[in-house]
């Protein structure tokens, strides 16, 4: 489970906010706000909802990259998605719990730790004594960590492939 979260909707909103208003630097707030005014600025009319989900996200870069002011927009180039199918996805969480007891097979649950968007501290229930749950956090990467640390990210996998495998 890549910055995947083990709560539902609202339990996740409130450890973002949570998370945020304890651990994000004031510089960051700041760049945030900014980068937010700014995007309220645009006339989305001339924009497709699609483009305007792009724009969104890439205006909250604070909340997902390590690099605040980091441009996420070249993931997003050419690329076809529904935002029916966005929103299908986030109503799937809508009523999620992970009900870790009822896996009997190794879990691998991966956060970073710039990452407000899911927070690596909505795991922080789940850490005692689990023998199939390993938790790592990576602590120079936000909700991408495969891309902002990819050795790193590498290395874990491989590391907990070799765990299981004993």
């Amino acid at each position: 489970m890549i910055c995947s979260p083990p709560a539902n909707v609202r339990d996740t909103n409130l450890a973002q906010t949570d998370y945020w208003e304890k651990s994000a630097s004031d510089e960051r707030k700041r760049v945030l706000a900014q980068r937010r005014s700014e995007f309220e600025e645009v006339d989305l009319t001339a924009f497709s909802l699609q483009e305007q989900y792009i724009l969104a996200y890439v205006a909250d870069a604070p909340l997902y990259w390590r690099k605040m002011h980091f441009d996420a927009s070249m993931f997003w180039q050419n690329m076809e998605f529904s935002m029916d199918g966005v929103n299908a996805f986030r109503r799937c969480f809508d009523n999620y719990k992970f009900e870790i007891d009822s896996v009997d097979r190794p879990i691998l649950a991966l956060s970073g730790a710039y990452d407000y968007a899911v927070p690596p501290i909505l795991w922080d229930g789940f850490k005692p004594d689990r023998k199939n749950l390993y938790l790592h956090t990576f602590e120079n990467s936000g909700h991408t960590p495969s891309f902002e640390e990819p050795s790193e990210f590498e290395r874990v996998i491989f590391d907990w492939m070799q765990y299981i495998g004993h």
